[in-house]
């Protein structure tokens, strides 16, 4: 009963990690535009429209956020250290340094993101740059599509998406279908005690690690 006890525990640790799609490296790496994506009245007003107090409760709310994926992050790091632990002692240091290197990558990126996001005289300059676009339109001195291209011209070129962006809907649902494949496999072999195949699950998961690092560094490069 204690064996089947854990092997049901083991089961849901896998289950969990693989429905999460091997996310213990956040690849989005898109970074704030200097100017917001407020486009001349239309749509969500972007940043340079927020009152001070909407910019500390989008701060706020960005931190709360943060914090959360950094706790999820956190158990399942634990959940793969226990089963490494369990069936792949020797992967321990490589899984160790995957880790570390992912912490070192994300603080990174957030302090990269940090100095990207426009600060009060940006906001104001590119507010006041807007307005005048906006009376031009309705004075009929331009056209909304010139002011538009006007104003992208303005704005910084925002980062591009991570690979959570790319591809097509049938690339994105062959991942998937890959995905749920392997999360059977694992689930199957934790069941029949088939250590040999936890272990080539495990290595894909540290393979799908250090290449999410690859790609994060890669993108760092680039910013």
């Amino acid at each position: 009963m204690k064996k089947l006890m854990k092997s049901l525990l083991i089961t849901g640790i896998c289950a969990s990690i693989m429905a999460s799609g091997f996310a213990f490296a956040d690849t989005d790496t898109t970074t704030e535009s200097k100017g917001g994506r407020g486009e001349m009245g239309e749509g969500r007003p972007g940043h340079e429209r927020m009152t001070e107090e909407e910019r500390e409760a989008h701060k706020e709310e960005r931190e709360t956020r943060n914090e959360e994926r950094q706790a999820q992050k956190a158990e399942r790091q634990a959940e793969i250290t226990d089963l490494v632990d369990t069936y792949a002692s020797d992967l321990a240091d490589d899984f160790e340094d995957a880790f570390a290197e992912s912490e070192d990558l994300h603080s990174q990126m957030e302090a990269l993101r940090e100095a990207n996001r426009p600060s009060d005289e940006e906001r104001e300059a590119m507010k006041e740059t807007m307005e005048a676009l906006k009376e031009k339109v309705e004075n009929g001195e331009m056209t909304r599509e010139e002011a538009k291209e006007e104003m992208s011209g303005l704005r910084p070129e925002k980062g591009e998406r991570g690979p959570k962006g790319e591809g097509s809907d049938e690339d994105r649902e062959t991942r998937k279908a890959e995905g749920e494949a392997k999360r059977a496999a694992f689930e199957t072999a934790i069941e029949e005690g088939d250590t040999d195949t936890i272990v080539e699950c495990l290595e894909d998961i540290l393979s799908h690690i250090q290449e999410k690092n690859v790609e994060m560094a890669a993108k760092i490069a680039e910013m």
